[in-house]
C-alpha cells in the first residue's frame, strides 16, 4: 500500500474515531490491549498493553487512528507485562468464533459472501439457544467479527473464572463432541 493511500486511510479512520464514543469490554483496565497502526513495514500487532499505557480509549483512537484495534479475553493481575507469565490471569470471558468458511456444508469457492453469512447467522441464532436455554448463560455479547463471521462473548460471572477444564468441557457440550447419534 502506497504512503498516500495509508495516510488517506489514517485521516478517515481519525474522523471516524473523533465522532465516536468506543464502548469498552468490562474490567477493561484489566485487559490486555492491541493494535495494528497504518505502518509502511506491513502488519505489526503492538501488544502488551493495557488501558493505562493507552490513555483514554477514545483519545487513544482518536490519537493514533490504528487500522484495528483489540483487547484480551483475559482479565490479568498486570495486563500490561511483557509475558503471559508475568500477566498472572485472573479471569475470562469465554469466547466463541463463528466464522462462515469454516461452517459445514458451507464452500467459500461455490458459495457467495452473503449465502456465507446467512449460514453463519443460522449457526449464530442456534449457539444463542443452546448458550441460554441449554446452559442458562444470560450475559452474552455478540459482536460482528469485521468479515467472516461473529465472536459471542459470555459473561457470565459464574463462566469468567472457569478453568481451563471447565471451559473445555462446555466447548465440547456445544459442539457435540463425543454425541453419538442413533440411524
Amino acid at each position: 500500500m502506497e504512503e498516500r493511500t495509508r495516510a488517506y486511510l489514517r485521516g478517515r479512520f481519525g474522523d471516524y474515531y473523533r465522532r465516536i464514543d468506543p464502548a469498552v469490554p468490562p474490567a477493561a483496565e484489566r485487559r490486555e490491549w492491541g493494535y495494528i497502526p497504518w505502518s509502511s513495514g506491513g502488519t505489526t500487532m503492538i501488544r502488551h498493553k493495557s488501558v493505562f499505557d493507552l490513555g483514554d480509549v477514545g483519545e487513544f483512537l482518536a490519537r493514533e487512528r490504528p487500522r484495528h484495534v483489540y483487547f484480551s479475553a483475559g482479565c490479568y493481575r498486570d495486563p500490561g507485562a511483557g509475558t503471559m507469565g508475568e500477566k498472572g490471569w485472573q479471569a475470562s470471558d469465554l469466547v466463541f468464533d463463528l466464522d462462515a468458511d469454516h461452517l459445514p456444508g458451507v464452500d467459500p469457492d461455490a458459495d457467495s459472501y452473503a449465502e456465507m453469512l446467512a449460514a453463519c447467522k443460522d449457526e449464530l441464532w442456534q449457539l444463542l439457544d443452546l448458550l441460554e436455554d441449554d446452559l442458562g448463560f444470560e450475559e452474552l455479547q455478540v459482536v460482528f467479527s469485521g468479515g467472516r463471521g461473529y465472536h459471542v462473548h459470555v459473561r457470565d460471572p459464574a463462566v469468567r473464572e472457569l478453568g481451563r477444564d471447565a471451559r473445555r468441557e462446555i466447548v465440547e457440550y456445544v459442539r457435540g463432541t463425543d454425541v453419538a447419534f442413533e440411524d
